[in-house]
């Protein structure tokens, strides 16, 4: 993903909750960007329990499943990185990348923030 693109919602992390909001969002054909490091708060984690359909299973293989399933919506884009940076635009908010050191806007001007410890210090600021 080189060129910087406008989008309807991005969700920051692409495990289960990221992938659930993602499908829902990509249905209802908004755009979406999903900003995902790759290192998931439950990787130590060896099988998933009462987990209804997906019990014993690894959570990696949950999840690529549910990513199998998201990408099916053309409306929804995948970008591997660590979001670092958060940050309220006049038209929606601002959303930084680590290793590409890119940059990812909405269109939107409400921010929804996962409750992973990780995103704790990732605050939108104003600009």
């Amino acid at each position: 993903m080189k060129d910087q693109k406008v989008f309807d919602v991005i969700i920051v992390g692409g495990s289960y909750s990221g992938l659930a909001a993602a499908m829902a969002l990509g249905r209802a054909l908004r755009k979406v960007l999903i900003i995902d490091s790759g290192e998931p708060c439950n990787k130590q984690t060896p099988h998933s329990h009462n987990f209804i359909t997906q019990d014993g299973k690894s959570p990696k293989e949950i999840a690529t499943l549910a990513k199998q399933q998201v990408e099916k919506y053309n409306t929804v884009k995948f970008f591997s990185d660590l979001a670092t940076n958060g940050m309220k635009t006049e038209n929606g908010f601002e959303i930084r990348t680590a290793r590409h050191y890119q940059r990812h806007s909405t269109s939107r001007r409400r921010c929804r923030m996962g409750s992973d410890k990780r995103l704790r210090t990732f605050h939108p600021k104003e600009s």
